[in-house]
């Protein structure tokens, strides 16, 4: 599934780390020294197959929404999230979302005592917002995504609300590409050193840096919580995308589709 790359793997402008994604096989890659780098890891393929744990009439409209935003959103990188099915659990899948707050899922049997489990391997805490803490070595990373931003802090909660109706679907996409980018291997760029932000600052933890400092990047918790969401969505810029392609280089876009 993932590969962790050797300590001198760059990305441009983003921060990644070891605990973020899961890892799975070994890979060796030098890259040129002038960069300052971070140790990651990355999938073994650039075609990152994609699931949708539930397929509600529901959540329709929103799961459109995501899988056009998402096209858009990475289509400068060498990277694409493909499948868009249902999840068949034939170990065929790296990326497997789930809607937190579907109605309709509620309606399927399965769908509590799948919640339940979700909620017991993330350590019951309910991240409405979704970051995809839920992971397990070997296993397909799990994305929780939130249409309403149902039981997420209440900071999200209070902008949310105070968002027009575009406003507020501007902040949902933006929160799922943003959480995207986390399944891709991709850590907040809060944890740059250089950062010129310290409200969501984040210890390193012993990782290493990516080059330079991208203050207005997808992944920066800063940028995207000061953002006016009634204006746009928050997309990875061209500095993102050189970061991706560049943690990318060399890898294979193997598996296709589920």
């Amino acid at each position: 599934m993932l590969k962790p790359l050797n300590p001198l793997v760059m990305a441009a402008g983003m921060i990644l780390t070891a605990s973020s994604l899961l890892a799975c096989g070994t890979e060796s890659q030098q890259l040129n020294s002038t960069f300052q780098t971070v140790a990651f890891s990355r999938w073994n393929h650039s075609n990152i197959r994609t699931c949708w744990e539930f397929e509600s009439a529901y959540s329709h409209s929103f799961r459109e929404r995501i899988e056009q935003t998402t096209s858009k959103a990475f289509a400068n990188t060498t990277v694409s999230f493909v499948g868009w099915k249902k999840c068949k659990h034939d170990g065929n899948e790296d990326v497997k979302l789930f809607i937190y707050d579907d109605i309709g899922s509620f309606l399927v049997d399965n769908f509590r005592s799948f919640l339940n489990t979700l909620m017991q391997e993330n350590g019951d805490k309910r991240d409405g917002a979704g970051h995809p803490r839920l992971r397990d070595e070997n296993k397909p990373a799990r994305v929780v995504l939130n249409q309403t931003f149902k039981d997420a802090e209440k900071e999200f909660v209070s902008l949310y609300r105070s968002l027009t109706s575009e406003g507020k679907s501007n902040l949902v996409l933006t929160a799922s590409i943003h959480e995207l980018g986390h399944a891709l291997g991709l850590r907040h760029e809060d944890a740059h050193p250089n950062r010129t932000c310290e409200t969501f600052s984040e210890d390193l933890s012993g990782d290493r840096v990516i080059s330079d400092y991208n203050p207005f990047s997808f992944m920066s918790r800063c940028y995207y919580r000061t953002f006016n969401h009634n204006l746009s969505i928050i997309l990875p810029n061209q500095r993102d995308a050189e970061g991706i392609n560049k943690l990318y280089e060399g890898v294979l876009p193997l598996g296709n589709s589920l």
